[in-house]
């Protein structure tokens, strides 16, 4: 019955990973009572996917400890090949790169925007929840940034707004990039201004529009 509820919740299947974390013993008495409850019951399935299970230690089970459990080096070996790590690292090599090339990065609508049109941009970070703009107008232009860059032979990643590197890549408005080569004129370009010259995006569309870029922002996500 408890085999039941994990793969109620968890595909085994699909998931690379699964992390059981928080302070003192408690997450390590529950992977050995899970791994021995389902010896017990025959689970062939969890039995197989054991080395997917690792135990981690945070300072406390709120959503801040998920920092802590992505830089942890037992954890990071685990999803070294997962989307969650490429996120991570493309994360790290943006905020390295603001450090020491600033003219290297864009971000925010219009800043990126520019990027692409130049053919500036090596990788581009967008929050999947751009993708989900009330406004169709808007939406549409992130589905075209994404689609260009990808046709260019350029890295797109997606990134889950449920997952820390989202949250993190939304304080940068949810899009951002690395770039081939230097543009300082994007410094005259505030990162949050819209792809508009007023920052306002907020046109008229129809719904035929509307629903191919829905469709197009359903490939991407997939």
């Amino acid at each position: 019955r408890f085999s039941i509820h994990v793969k109620d919740h968890i595909n085994l299947e699909l998931v690379k990973c699964v992390v059981v974390a928080g302070p003192g013993f408690t997450k390590d008495d529950f992977l050995t009572w899970m791994l021995n409850r389902a010896n017990q019951g025959g689970d062939v399935q969890i039995l197989q996917k054991k080395s997917s299970f690792v135990a981690a230690h945070t300072s406390c089970v709120h959503r801040q400890a998920l920092k802590e459990l992505l830089a942890d080096e037992q954890v990071q070996k685990s999803i070294s090949n997962t989307k969650a790590m490429e996120h991570l690292k493309a994360l790290e090599t943006f905020y390295q790169t603001v450090k020491n090339e600033p003219d290297r990065v864009c971000y925010g609508p219009k800043q990126t925007k520019e990027a692409v049109e130049k053919g500036a941009v090596a990788t581009l970070m967008v929050a999947d929840s751009l993708f989900r703009n009330a406004n169709v107008v808007t939406r549409r232009h992130y589905v075209e940034l994404a689609e260009t860059v990808k046709e260019s032979g350029a890295t797109v990643l997606i990134f889950s707004s449920q997952h820390v590197s989202g949250q993190q890549l939304a304080q940068l408005s949810g899009i951002a990039g690395v770039l081939r080569f230097p543009l300082p004129e994007l410094d005259d370009i505030a990162s949050d201004a819209g792809f508009s010259d007023g920052g306002n995006d907020n046109d008229d569309d129809d719904d035929e529009d509307g629903r191919a870029s829905d469709q197009d922002a359903a490939d991407l996500l997939m």
